[in-house]
Order: C-alpha cells, then structure tokens, then sequence
C-alpha cells in the first residue's frame, strides 16, 4: 500500500465535516474535526516556511502575502462569483444579509461575525451561503501573527552558522509556548463557562490545535525532515503505522458520531484529543513517506478544500428544491466541477498577476490589503443587533443547548404592483412582524430541552416564519398528522382518476381525521391507496422535499414543519391548483370537526380553527407531539413538531404555548 500524498486522510476529514455540517451541530462530538484540521493548517503552513527558509536561508513577507492570497482570498472570490448568481436565481432567501455577509467572508471576519449572528451562533446548519469559511477566517487571522513572527525568528536565524536548525528550533520553542498559552485559554474559557458561543467561534479556542501543528512541523518536517527524526524513524514497522491511522481515524470517528457536548470540560477534551491524535497521525504518514522516500504533495488536500467551500452554499441553494439527499448529491457533483474549474480559473489569475511589473503587483497586493482590513472593520461594525429574546452571544452551554438556531426566513409568495412608499410599509410591517414573532418564540424555546420545529405562513403577509432548535435538515416523525397527507392524496388519486369517494371510503376518512383510528388509516393505505409509501406522490408533487414515506409504519413518516406548512396551503391556499375546491372542502370540513378531546394543540388562543395532531411514544419513553392546522381569525396555517418530550403532555403545553403567542401576534 502506498501512500503518496495525505489523500486518505483528507478524504477522511472532508467526509467528517461534510458529516459535521450537514447532520451535526457544535454540540456533537464532530467538532473533533475542526481541531484535526487545525492540527493539519498549522503544520503545513510552518512545515513550508521551514522548507522556504531552508532552501533560500531567509523568509520574504511577500511570498507569504501571495501565498495567502491565492491560497485563500482568491478561492473566496470564486466562490462569491460561482454562489451568488445561483442564489440570485433559485433561492433568494439565501441573499438576506447579504452586504454583511460578503464583508465577513471576504474581510476575514467571519468568526467574529458570527459570533453574535442571530440565526447561526447555536447550530451548524445555519441558513447562511457562507457560514462555513469562520475556520477560514481564523486561519487567516493566526496566518497574519504568525507570519510576523516567522520573519522574525527567519531574520535572527540567518545570523547563525546553522541557520536552518536555529531556525527549526526557535521556530519550535515559539509555537510551543503559544500552544501553552492556547491550553490555558481554553481551560480557561471552559471552567468559567460563560459564553459557549465565543468560545465556539473564538480565534483562540484554535491556538492549542494551530501551533501544536506548528511544532510538530519542526519535529516531523515536510519537504526536508530533520536529519535526527529520519535517524530515529527509519527502522519502525511499516505495519505499525498504518495500523496506527487506522485505530486513530476510527477514534475520530467513534467521538465525532458518539459524542454529544453537555458540559465545558467535554468541548475542551474533545479538543485536546484532536491535537493527540491528529500529531500520532502525522507522524505516521511523515514515517511511511520518508522510509518510502515518497515526496509530499497537498493536491488533493487542496481539491477537497474546494469541495468543502462549494458543497455547503450550493446544497443550501437546492434544499428547497430537492430532498436532502438529492440536493447534497447535486451539491457534491457541481462543487467537484467547479473545483475543476477554479484551477484553470486560479491558472489565468495568477499568470495574469505575475506578468505585470513588481511594482504594479505591489500596489494591487497593497489595495487588496487595504480593502481585506476595510470590510474587516465594516463586519465588526455590523454584525446583528440582538432583540429581546433572542439568544444572548454571551449564553452559557445549558442556554444555548435550548435556544433556537434557525433564522426566520420571510418569503414573498405574492407579486403586486404598488407604490414606493407602499412596499417600504409594507416591509417595514414584515420585519416588524418576523422580530415579534421570533423574539417570542425563542423566549419559550429557552425554557424547554424539547427538539422543536415551528413553520407558520401568514396568508395577510404573504410570508413564512419558522424557528427551531435543531439543524434545518432534521426531519421528525409525523405521528398521526400524516393523516392529512394521507386523506390529500386519497382525494387527488380520486381526482385523477375522474372518480368520487365511495360511502365506504368516507366513512373511513371521518374515522381517520375526526378521530384520528389507526385502522382506519391502515385500511385506506393498504387497500385503497396502494400501500404506506403512497403519500411519497403528494410529497413530490408539491414540493415537500425534506418529507419521505415510511414503508413499514406510517407513523414514521419523516417530514419538517415547513413542509407540513406546504401541505396545508394547498388546502387552504389552493397553491399550486393541486387539488379541486370540492376536495379542498372536504378536508377542511373533516378538520373542523376533531373530536373534543383532539383540539388542542395549534389553536390554542384562537376561536375558529381547523387542526389535526399527532402523538406517539418513543422506544426511549420521551414523546413525539404534534400540531397542524389553519387558524381562521388570523388568517395563517401553522405547524409545530416536537419530540424528546418527557410526557405527552409537556408536548402539548410546549406546543399550546407557541401557538398563543403566534396568535396574539397575527391575529
């Protein structure tokens, strides 16, 4: 088995972030890859100073200046050019923010940006294009320092007879005391326990993994190893190292996936094991390349450094057009085309820059300094204010593990002609509206440990809100409201079909929805629909890309609060022309008429609703609880999806308590 570059492992790393951006959030044992990866930056960057010095006997701020900027602002403004447009064209929602956005990304600040970003300082999966490049940002920030302070330690070195060594061995002592430091900060930060958030997205949180890779760059070496470490490492076992990346890529493994943060000193020993066993995985491919005299090569890891840039923004831009699983499979493919074309783009740019004169390159380096620190100033002066409710960037662990992360997205679903000063109304009156909404959302997912969905569209605003306090991509099980699904696609198979529902079918849909009978929804899946997996149709012929029928219990049908929402504007809204007006009043007739002991839920707070909930108990004794409908004096339809409930009735108040303040608010 030859290993001819750090392929393995950076397949390995790109596929745990993807895990960790796309299903885990920065309570999951998964942030162990942030840690890797800055074990793995700190090394290459100081492994090729050492090596740039060794071979030239002295370092030039310029080299490192265009080294970064190509290595690290150009792919961002590809990736700017590639993302916006697209986000232009099929998901505008994404674009909110957008000037705050492109200045956090492109000016380097986007860990402080987020720090105190409304809608993605708790999850991973924030609603953002560029959420992603904050581990970007902090590694241009520690670039910047330590930089400096190579050119230093080059300039003092070069003075001596053994430049080269002295320059390895000072090298070592700085970026092992900053480690020191790094350690004592993050425990630090974690015995005090005061912001989650900051320690989270804080640039020295990161200097324990940065500059213990950095030292074990003058230990290990890259290009050029010391003459001392090829001495002690030329007769260990071949065997032995690659059994050692083995057992430690599936400690990373077993902690990304098993692992969930519930205390400080959990975050800081994750940590703390990233740099233990990121260090003996490097020394074990710097063992087999060296005995296999295999020279070092970072293309690939560079490759999938496009992916990992690309694949996030571009699966935001299709989730609300395709499942999950489709739009991260579409996301993967277009990133790795594009990471393609960014080579022959980066190619052009750079052969474009070093055929004018130094001192043209000078100024345009110097004007893209300039405008770097310019939109860095510009994100610290605008990040998000904070509403009353909304989660403090100062909110300890237990705090933040209950508060919600995703943003409320507005959506225009109407087109009018009107005034200027009519629109300006108007959105002023939108916002007004999302902030009320949001502030009192969150002040009551605060108190609960509850996972919680909550979608509502206003037919008055012509807008939809939603909140949660789990990642955008989770699904929950439907419980018995996929009854309303059920019936809906009942009515439109019936529709097609140019066919009405016989005596025997009705009296099984009242069943069904009044009083929510098991066997009653058995009997029309089975033999009338054609099986449990028959609202899957309905599911993609509306668009309810994050809803997937369950084949074996259609109780466990997976589905999101704003599908749920979808599905009930094509009742109430007719959206889409789905179904005919006499079926849309036949379901609107039935979810009226809920039994006594089934109205609750969704109306609470209102007169004249029409709903349909859904209850059930997990293998694990927490309840799943859940409430749709259309609430009639306020003119909205709402969903609310709950599990890790400790009873049935926790889920019942956590979701009477939602619906109150949501109609208090648009009625």
């Amino acid at each position: 088995m030859k290993i001819k570059r750090l392929d393995l492992v950076a397949f390995f790393l790109f596929s745990l972030i993807l895990f960790y951006e796309f299903r885990g959030n920065i309570f999951s044992g998964s942030v162990i890859s942030i840690g890797v990866v800055f074990v793995l930056i700190g090394f290459l960057v100081t492994a090729r100073a050492l090596d740039r010095f060794a071979a030239d006997q002295k370092l030039t701020l310029s080299s490192f200046l265009f080294g970064a900027l190509k290595i690290l602002l150009l792919p961002l403004i590809f990736l700017v050019i590639l993302i916006v447009p697209l986000a232009l064209i099929f998901n505008r929602e994404l674009l909110t923010g957008l000037g705050s956005q492109l200045a956090a990304t492109l000016g380097f600040a986007n860990n402080f940006y987020q720090t105190t970003s409304l809608g993605s300082v708790h999850f991973i999966n924030a609603n953002e294009l560029f959420f992603h490049v904050w581990p970007l940002a902090i590694s241009a920030q520690f670039l910047l320092v330590w930089t400096m302070l190579l050119l230093l330690i080059a300039k003092i070195s070069a003075r001596s007879s053994r430049a080269v060594r002295q320059m390895r061995i000072l090298t070592f002592i700085a970026a092992g005391l900053i480690s020191v430091v790094g350690l004592m900060i993050l425990g630090r930060e974690t015995i005090a326990g005061a912001s989650y958030a900051r320690l989270y997205f804080s640039a020295t949180s990161y200097l324990l993994p940065f500059f213990v890779g950095s030292s074990l760059a003058c230990l290990y070496g890259y290009q050029t190893a010391p003459q001392n470490f090829v001495d002690r490492i030329l007769h260990l076992s071949s065997r032995r190292q690659l059994l050692m990346i083995g057992i430690d890529s599936l400690l990373v493994l077993g902690i990304a996936v098993g692992t969930h943060i519930n205390h400080y000193w959990q975050y800081f020993l994750i940590i703390v094991l990233g740099c233990i066993l990121a260090a003996t995985v490097l020394h074990a491919i710097r063992v087999l390349q060296i005995q296999r005299q295999i020279t070092p090569n970072i293309r690939t890891l560079y490759f999938f450094y496009l992916l990992y840039l690309t694949t996030w923004p571009l699966s935001l831009i299709l989730a609300d057009h395709f499942s999950a699983t489709v739009s991260f499979g579409l996301a993967l493919l277009f990133a790795i085309i594009s990471a393609l074309v960014y080579q022959l783009f980066a190619k052009i740019v750079v052969r474009k820059f070093l055929t004018i004169s130094h001192p043209h390159q000078v100024r345009i380096s110097a004007g893209v300094l300039i405008a770097i620190t310019a939109m860095f100033v510009f994100a610290q002066n605008h990040r998000p204010d904070s509403v009353d409710g909304a989660t403090d960037p100062a909110a300890t662990l237990a705090q933040l593990k209950s508060a919600a992360s995703d943003r409320i997205i507005t959506t225009t679903t109407a087109t009018t002609k009107t005034t200027a000063k009519t629109t300006s109304t108007a959105a002023t009156t939108n916002d007004k509206t999302a902030t009320e909404l949001k502030t009192a959302w969150q002040k009551i997912l605060n108190t609960t440990n509850s996972h919680v969905q909550i979608a509502v569209y206003s037919n008055k605003t012509k807008q939809t809100y939603r909140l949660s306090n789990v990642s955008t991509t989770t699904t929950f099980d439907t419980a018995s409201i996929v009854k309303v699904s059920v019936l809906t696609e009942l009515l439109k198979q019936k529709q097609d079909s140019n066919t009405t529902l016989t005596a025997s079918e009705k009296a099984y849909a009242v069943k069904m929805i009044e009083d929510s009978d098991n066997d009653a929804t058995t009997y029309l899946l089975n033999n009338q629909m054609g099986g449990y997996t028959a609202t899957q149709a309905l599911f993609d012929d509306i668009k309810m890309t994050q809803s997937t029928a369950n084949a074996d219990a259609w109780g466990n049908t997976q589905t999101t609060a704003t599908d749920q929402v979808k599905l009930l504007n094509a009742i109430y809204y007719n959206t889409g022309n789905y179904l005919s007006t006499a079926s849309r009043k036949y379901i609107k007739m039935l979810m009226a008429n809920v039994e006594d002991t089934q109205d609750w839920g969704v109306s609470a707070g209102a007169t004249s609703y029409h709903v349909k909930n859904g209850w059930l108990n997990a293998s694990d004794g927490t309840w799943r609880v859940n409430s749709i409908g259309h609430i009639e004096d306020g003119d909205y339809t709402i969903a609310v999806l709950t599990n890790n409930n400790s009873d049935e009735t926790a889920g019942i108040d956590l979701i009477e308590s939602l619906a109150k303040v949501t109609h208090d608010i648009l009625d």
